[in-house]
């Protein structure tokens, strides 16, 4: 049985060469804004539909100084609040015009390392939801240019911005709300001990349970 040799994906010069134009046409007709006169236009997307051509985004933001890339380290979504986040985060990103490479960090993995195997890509920013990383990755993050954002803990680093609840404060009110209602004997599911937003959750309850 023979078997079929993968279709080659169609590329700007192929579009060039079948519009009879240069291949800086072919990029110029793709790119929101760019000059290009009507009639080239017509023949670039007519000859890109007859050979179905689609623009490469990730080759497009190598030949830019920005880039509409954006790093989503994370690991299992595995929970009501880290799905709402992921989906949240996806949703804001692509009507902003972003695109999201999202990097998985599974439990073995070093979170720093994969931040860097991100940075193999032009990516505009990074999101990191998964742990903590050291300041030699921020470093070459912002050797890069690229601006990272911790969620969900704080991050200790002046050049590094961090999104995170008000974990005190937010078992403050748990703890009022509960006492102010007559309940004494009072219960803590907590999530994993070597989570920082867990160690501050318990550490807050017991604090505003011994006042």
């Amino acid at each position: 049985m023979k078997h079929k040799e993968p279709r080659r994906r169609i590329t700007a010069s192929d579009v060039a060469r079948a519009a009879q134009v240069s291949r800086v046409a072919v990029s110029r007709t793709f790119t929101p804004g760019a000059s290009v006169s009507e009639q080239t236009r017509s023949k670039v997307l007519q000859a890109a539909e007859q050979l179905g051509y689609r623009p490469n985004a990730l080759a497009r933001n190598l030949n830019k100084s920005s880039s509409d890339l954006v790093a989503f380290v994370a690991g299992f979504q595995d929970n009501l609040y880290d799905a709402s986040l992921f989906d949240l985060l996806l949703n804001t990103l692509q009507k902003e015009g972003q695109r999201v490479l999202h990097v998985h960090v599974g439990a073995s993995t070093d979170v720093s390392a994969a931040l860097l195997a991100a940075l193999d890509y032009p990516v505009a920013a990074v999101i990191l939801a998964a742990g903590s990383i050291d300041a030699s990755t921020v470093t070459a993050c912002l050797r890069l240019n690229a601006p990272i954002i911790v969620t969900g803990s704080a991050a200790h680093l002046d050049t590094v911005d961090s999104v995170l609840g008000d974990n005190n404060d937010g078992m403050r009110l748990v703890v009022e709300h509960l006492l102010a209602r007559g309940r004494r004997s009072i219960a803590c599911i907590n999530g994993p001990r070597n989570i920082t937003a867990s160690q501050e959750r318990y550490a807050a309850l017991v604090r505003h349970l011994g006042r």
